[in-house]
């Protein structure tokens, strides 16, 4: 997604994907319009991963769990400078992309805005297990933080019972630490005995 530059508006917003975690997965693309940008917004680990390409750059960095006030500071900066967040991934898979336009839409602001996109970590995974992506696939969050845990549970079991490989996002956190093992107990009492999978 892209819009164009507004007469009203001096500054840019770049939405990057940085990619499954490794450096070497970051398209040029992206490099290119984080060389472009004066502020360099994200979480710190993404942030590291950049590495030189964050010379001359003014960095604001936060740590997990401060997404929409990186969105909001991103976009506040935006109205006059050339901006970049970054997101891990693609920021339209699970990412920024979607927090970053809303907090532009429930500020009513019109700044010119690029999602650029990045390698999932569901392709990256799958490019090291032989490509089992090459067909129809889902990709499901576990996360119940905005989705209830029985919405999880009905669309596991539907696109298991579909017979279709699954990608799990967010497998676990502090605070989540049985959903991983909960999905693995569905997948086993669903799929055939010997259904391959992957950690």
């Amino acid at each position: 997604m892209s819009r164009s530059r507004s007469p009203d508006s001096k500054g840019v917003l770049f939405i990057v994907g940085t990619g499954p975690g490794d450096a070497g997965h970051i398209t040029s693309h992206a490099l290119y319009v984080i060389a472009q940008s004066e502020y360099v917004v994200g979480h710190r680990f993404y942030l590291d991963m950049l590495g030189e390409a964050l010379k001359g750059k003014q960095v604001v960095s936060s740590s997990m769990g401060g997404e929409v006030e990186r969105a909001r500071r991103s976009v506040e900066l935006a109205k006059d400078h050339v901006v970049t967040i970054v997101s891990g991934g693609d920021p339209g898979v699970y990412g920024m992309a979607s927090i970053v336009l809303e907090v532009m839409d429930s500020l009513g602001l019109d700044i010119p805005v690029e999602v650029v996109p990045g390698v999932t970590a569901a392709t990256a995974a799958a490019a090291r297990l032989g490509s089992p992506l090459s067909g129809d696939f889902a990709v499901i969050s576990l996360s119940d933080l905005l989705t209830p845990w029985g919405s999880i549970v009905k669309r596991l079991e539907a696109v298991l019972s579909a017979g279709i490989p699954v990608v799990l996002y967010n497998p676990r956190s502090e605070q989540r630490s049985g959903n991983l093992h909960s999905a693995l107990a569905i997948a086993t009492r669903t799929l055939p005995e010997g259904t391959p999978w992957a950690w």
